[in-house]
């Protein structure tokens, strides 16, 4: 029997198996939600800033390209697979709102370019 991979890491087949079919949706959503956690954890330490919405933007980038490229993510291009929004229009700087990351994504779980709003939030510090 083989461990399973890390929080943050999956292997090929884990990937691929995740494209299964539309009652592996949920599987697919804990998946994304449990390795955003990891790779997000370090927004917890930092206060809400420009940098932190273009770094966080990137790793989800990232993560979502390699689950789009082992066929989890419908869509002939990244583009048509999802979508990312954080930035300043979905992160105000001030208010109770300015306490989480909020990285606002659409998925396309089941056809190419039919986008599902998934959003995620994480703790961010005080200033």
């Amino acid at each position: 029997m083989t461990n399973p991979s890390p929080p943050g890491l999956f292997t090929d087949e884990e990937a691929l198996s995740l494209a299964a079919g539309p009652q592996d949706r949920l599987r697919l959503l804990k998946v994304i939600e449990a390795n955003f956690k990891v790779m997000l954890a370090w927004t917890a330490t930092q206060p809400l800033s420009d940098a932190m919405m273009v770094d966080a933007k990137a790793q989800a980038t990232n993560f979502l390209t390699q689950l789009w490229k082992h066929g989890s993510l419908f869509g002939a291009t990244a583009q048509e697979a999802f979508e990312i929004t954080c930035d300043a229009s979905n992160n105000p700087a001030s208010g109770p709102l300015a306490l989480v990351l909020r990285l606002d994504t659409a998925l396309a779980l089941d056809a190419p370019g039919k986008l599902v709003a998934v959003p995620f939030q994480f703790p961010v510090s005080r200033s």
